[in-house]
């Protein structure tokens, strides 16, 4: 099968990135063709766009499977679909299980699209096409795939230091929502001190732990710690056990970021028995002498342990956001290097390209920190400037391009200028404009239309689609957090993005509300302050 090489134009880009990437390891790569001429064009193209690289050839599935058992290093897998002992979904199939976390590349003459989108959901890390490839789509692909497994490989680490320090805590701990009060997370320590399960847990808020008589004292509590600018509180409650007992707890908690929306981390130290001790001890000055002395070891080293818990989870939102912002980082700074070494040479439709990589990748960036700050403290200050609607949702649609099909319909009415934070704003109709996009992707003739109305005085934008609408009787629970009324099998998402919308709106000043019918579509409006 022939290949379409490229042109010199690519040529020269090809030489300047060749420049531009030095690994400081030889790239192992593991090639899996039998199709002697097909081979020799890969080889050729890996050599000229990677200094440091050992190929690896294998003719057959078997002699794969003997490769992948025998050599521990090798970083990708490039593999054709059609081997003489194997081809097509079941070599696919049978390369990851083997392949275990080593990125797989397919790289093939069979030209089914649906087939090449199926091998991606199926694990693989990129479908390239040997009519269409060149030394640049070879030389990213790998690249790429190798980056990508370092950066999960990084997250999923962080991710289970994290998880095992709040898991083997000796102190109850748990996470629950800022607004709902809805337990989020709990550990052993306090499935072992309450008596619920983790699924009694979950299905429980913080009141349900507080006796009736104390709940205006854990509201005023709610209050004073969102006040407080460093995020943390401490104080003391009573607690219900499952079995009906009522305990004393020390409470040291700190609002976090978890999972996107504002929660509260707590500690609940148990010290029921230093206060019935204190109070039996006033009747013998000897007995209380000794009892304090035994509490106070007890208290000493639990505070201790307390102290250096809370210290590494204070750190929890910082590495987080780290990790988040990190790759982008490293996106924004390559492209800024390879825009300068090449400002000569490139051509203007390689500069559109890499200036919008950078442009995306930035206001990404800024996005991130708004949305964790949002988050972490619930009270992110709201930059109002004068915000031109038209303009904005006009970009909106446009970086949307890549989720809605070439038959969808958009109807943008004219639209008043508005006052607020432009990149909230913009958040509320990303996240509005999606959902339309989604839940009507599956009508023959997708319709969404934004526009304003004006009702006894009052203008509110709309976001209106024709889609699948959904049954107002659940319409309670439709700007909670993680609150689905379709099934993911039908759709996609978390359940977090109406809610963002909802506190961002509120955060203006103005009010969201919806209407629907199942399969009729969906209509959700919003007010904002004009300008």
């Amino acid at each position: 099968m022939d290949f379409h090489c490229p042109d010199s134009s690519q040529n020269e880009v090809l030489s300047l990135l060749h420049i531009l990437t030095k690994f400081e390891k030889p790239i192992k790569l593991l090639i899996v063709e039998d199709n002697e001429g097909d081979y020799v064009i890969i080889e050729d193209l890996l050599i000229d766009n990677f200094i440091n690289v050992e190929v690896v050839r294998a003719n057959s599935f078997a002699q794969s499977q003997t490769i992948l058992a025998s050599e521990r290093d090798v970083n990708v897998v490039v593999l054709d679909l059609t081997l003489p002992d194997e081809h097509g979904e079941s070599l696919v199939l049978k390369v990851l299980e083997i392949a275990k976390n080593v990125p797989v590349i397919v790289l093939t003459g069979y030209s089914d699209k649906d087939f090449g989108i199926r091998s991606l959901t199926l694990g693989v890390a990129d479908y390239l096409l040997k009519d269409e490839l060149n030394g640049m789509q070879l030389y990213k692909s790998i690249s790429y795939s190798i980056e990508r497994k370092r950066i999960f490989n990084d997250l999923a680490k962080s991710e289970q230091k994290y998880k095992s320090l709040f898991e083997l805590s000796p102190i109850p701990m748990w996470v629950y929502d800022a607004e709902t009060y809805q337990f989020l997370k709990v550990n052993k320590a306090a499935i072992k001190n309450y008596g619920y399960s983790e699924s009694e847990f979950l299905s429980m808020g913080l009141k349900d732990i507080h006796p009736q008589e104390d709940l205006v004292k854990l509201d005023q509590a709610t209050i004073k710690s969102r006040l407080n600018e460093r995020k943390y509180y401490k104080g003391n409650f009573r607690h219900i056990k499952k079995n009906g007992d009522i305990i004393f707890v020390e409470i040291e908690s700190n609002r976090i970021a978890f999972n996107g929306p504002e929660a509260v981390l707590v500690l609940a130290n148990d010290v029921t028995e230093k206060l019935i001790a204190e109070n039996n001890l006033k009747n013998s000055e000897a007995e209380l002498e000794a009892l304090n002395a035994e509490l106070e070891s007890r208290v000493i080293q639990r505070t201790k342990d307390l102290t250096e818990a809370y210290r590494q989870l204070e750190s929890f939102s910082f590495s987080i956001s780290h990790d988040l912002q990190a790759p982008l980082r490293t996106i924004i700074d390559f492209m800024k290097i390879l825009k300068d070494k090449t400002k000569d040479t490139i051509s203007d439709d390689l500069k559109t390209c890499v200036d919008y990589v950078i442009n995306s990748s930035c206001k990404m960036s800024s996005l991130i920190t708004n949305l964790l700050d949002f988050s972490r403290l619930g009270k992110v200050n709201v930059q109002n400037v004068q915000i031109q609607t038209m303009d904005l949702v006009v970009q909106v649609w446009q970086n949307l391009v890549h989720q809605h099909s070439e038959k969808t319909e958009f109807v943008l009415n004219k639209l008043p200028d508005v006052q607020g934070d432009a990149l909230m704003i913009e958040q509320v109709f990303v996240n509005l404009i999606s959902n339309a996009i989604k839940y009507s992707s599956k009508k023959d003739r997708p319709l969404i239309e934004v526009g304003t109305r004006t009702i006894n005085g009052e203008v509110s934008f709309y976001v209106k689609d024709n889609g699948a609408g959904f049954d107002m009787a659940y319409y309670r629970t439709l700007f909670g957090i993680f609150t689905r009324l379709h099934d993911s099998n039908e759709f996609d998402g978390t359940g977090v993005g109406l809610s963002i919308v909802k506190r961002i709106i509120e955060k203006h000043g103005g009010r969201i509300w919806a209407e629907s019918k199942v399969n009729e579509g969906a209509t959700f409006s919003f007010t904002l302050p004009l300008a």
